[in-house]
């Protein structure tokens, strides 16, 4: 199974370069490289491959639409591209798996800590689920990721225009801009109304001429999603573990502010999804919160607890995550969909 054999090259690669700092080690940067192909030339892989084939042969031999209503309007773009120019539905998937490979990236590169937990807890979920199915979400958190470490930075105008264009890939990141008030502390008098205009025009412009859509789609119809309990329960643990444990895990009230509102998003989104009629919206939205799931397993050394003498580290992740993934495999019902995993690569 190629995702087990990915997933164990993973943690050797973290053995033997254990010691290595973040800007000496080309094997993680290597690992990147090979992310980007596994994910962008993908063959008939997810469940919604078909769906993202039709959106490219939609596309073919029409007239090139600037609405920026539309929903998805940067994907659309790219979609175009390459339905009428160059590279079909494998230069769409390459071009949404850079962008979210990138974030991933850099959002690691920030955090500085044991970057091999973080892509290891990363996979069985951010990249294998959300990475190889929803390509055009995938792209919207790996610009999140890119907008919450300019956040984490101070850059709050970075931040908005980072998490507008995700929105221009998939809407529901529109949500995620008033997180930027936690951090406006200098110059709140300026800042505040442009924020406040910001979301004003990104609802009005980008939101409510597509509100129909998603009522009729999530709520009128009551999607559910299978998986949306199991996701949310395992972004539920960390986020119980960092309440419990922040003290030992944050240096900073920048960083304290951001992870604490995400546990309480978290829990906040266990209690949605006991309520609403659609656990597809809130399974979706959930998956920006996995950011928090990264941070706290990439940091579980920094606890007090040990378990058999021994600090929690790589060897945790790597059996919670192979854990994770060999239930997916074995028991979600539409984990067929990705198996087996086959690329365009393998059929030249």
């Amino acid at each position: 199974m190629i995702y087990l054999i990915f997933y164990l090259f993973i943690f050797i690669i973290s053995i033997l370069n254990k010691k290595k700092s973040f800007k000496d080690d080309f094997a993680f940067k290597f690992l990147f490289f090979i992310l980007v192909i596994f994910i962008g030339f993908r063959h008939q892989v997810g469940a919604d491959w078909f769906n993202y084939l039709s959106h490219v042969e939609n596309q073919f031999n029409i007239d090139l639409s600037l609405n920026y209503e539309r929903r998805g309007f940067l994907y659309l773009l790219i979609v175009w591209f390459a339905s009428n120019i160059f590279g079909g539905i494998y230069f769409v998937n390459l071009i949404l798996a850079l962008i979210f490979c990138y974030g991933l990236y850099r959002f690691a590169e920030y955090l500085d800590s044991n970057r091999y937990s973080l892509l290891m807890i990363a996979f069985p979920v951010l990249i294998v689920i959300i990475g190889l199915g929803f390509s055009r979400q995938s792209a919207a958190v790996g610009l999140f990721m890119l907008a919450l470490v300019e956040l984490l930075k101070g850059n709050n105008i970075k931040y908005i225009l980072l998490v507008l264009m995700a929105a221009l890939f998939h809407l529901s990141a529109i949500i995620l801009i008033p997180i930027v008030f936690l951090f406006v502390v200098q110059k709140k008098y300026i800042l505040y109304p442009i924020i406040i205009i910001v979301i004003y025009f990104t609802f009005n412009f980008l939101f409510l001429p597509n509100i129909d859509y998603y009522n009729d789609s999530y709520i009128k119809r009551e999607y559910n999603s299978s998986g949306a309990l199991i996701r949310i329960l395992l972004i539920m643990l960390p986020a119980l573990i960092f309440l419990k444990f922040k003290i030992h895990m944050v240096t900073n009230v920048k960083s304290l502010k951001i992870w604490r509102f995400f546990s309480y998003a978290i829990l906040t989104s266990f209690l949605l999804l006991l309520l609403s009629p659609s656990s597809t919206s809130v399974d979706r939205l959930s998956f920006y919160l996995i950011p928090l799931q990264l941070f706290v397993f990439s940091n579980l050394d920094r606890l007090p607890t040990k378990f058999n003498g021994h600090k929690l580290g790589d060897t945790f992740v790597f059996l919670f995550g192979l854990i994770v993934l060999s239930a997916w495999i074995l028991f979600s019902d539409h984990s067929k969909y990705w198996m087996p995993y086959d690329s365009y690569l393998f059929n030249i």
